[in-house]
């Protein structure tokens, strides 16, 4: 009974009363059942299922997302990077040796005395800043090897200005002169004023002329070319300054050639 004196219906609460959540779910299994393609229907059971799964597939689908987009980017960015150094590559100074390396004098008695000079040159599109290039007469193929690896490090190192030094010694910072594109540079190994000098070498069968230039390109980075020449195979002997010389083998490359980057 209410206050008025009428019986309340319970029915009449329940028809009355929201059921939003009820009606939520009704339209959506209807709908889907008059949408049903090829016979699928859809029960309320599956929906709240497929809705539940869904809260767990989220955040699959968007950390997926993520690192694809992350994966585009890297692969933008690796592009951009090539496309930067194949630019870098044509616009920056190259120096290289310009000709051959010609011996002046060779003497193998009373004493070794050496005299060569070779020219160097910036091939590249941009200046090149201190400069430093060091070159040897060597005879001795057992330690061929290491003089080839730490020639071009003692330049790069009075280029950079790091050679090493003791506890009292003060660096004296980077070294060297300054090369501009097509501009050129004679050079010596040994000249008369300071001649390549050691002791008699009267049996001398085989020397090897080798180098490296170290400099700076605009872009402040350290670069090296080496180079290395030695008399033709069957080269007569006594060896002479008149003796043909060719390209070696190994140690003409630069810091940037494959052989070097593949040690």
């Amino acid at each position: 009974m209410t206050a008025s004196g009428q019986e309340h219906d319970p029915s009449e609460q329940e028809q009355d009363s929201p059921k939003p959540k009820r009606d939520r779910w009704k339209i959506i299994h209807n709908a889907l059942r008059q949408c049903a393609c090829h016979g699928i229907v859809w029960t309320r059971r599956q929906l709240q299922c497929g809705f539940a799964g869904l809260t767990y597939i989220s955040p699959l689908l968007t950390a997926l997302a993520t690192a694809g987009i992350v994966w585009v980017a890297y692969w933008q960015w690796d592009a951009l990077d090539k496309t930067d150094q194949t630019l870098r590559a044509g616009q920056r100074a190259w120096i290289g040796l310009d000709g051959v390396v010609k011996i002046d004098v060779l003497e193998t008695i009373p004493h070794l005395g050496v005299e060569a000079h070779y020219r160097i040159q910036n091939f590249g599109n941009g200046p090149a800043i201190k400069v430093i290039p060091i070159g040897w007469f060597w005879t001795d193929e057992k330690l061929m090897e290491n003089l080839a690896l730490s020639i071009c490090q003692m330049a790069s190192n009075f280029t950079a200005g790091s050679v090493p030094h003791g506890p009292n010694v003060r660096n004296p910072g980077p070294m060297g002169y300054t090369l501009f594109p097509n501009q050129g540079h004679e050079e010596t190994i040994g000249s008369p004023s300071d001649p390549w000098t050691g002791p008699a070498e009267p049996d001398l069968t085989h020397f090897r002329l080798i180098g490296c230039i170290a400099y700076i390109n605009q872009f402040k980075v350290v670069h090296w070319t080496r180079f290395c020449m030695e008399p033709q195979i069957n080269a007569s002997l006594p060896l002479t300054k008149d003796t043909p010389l060719t390209f070696c083998s190994l140690y003409n490359d630069t810091d940037e050639s494959d052989a070097h980057k593949n040690k």
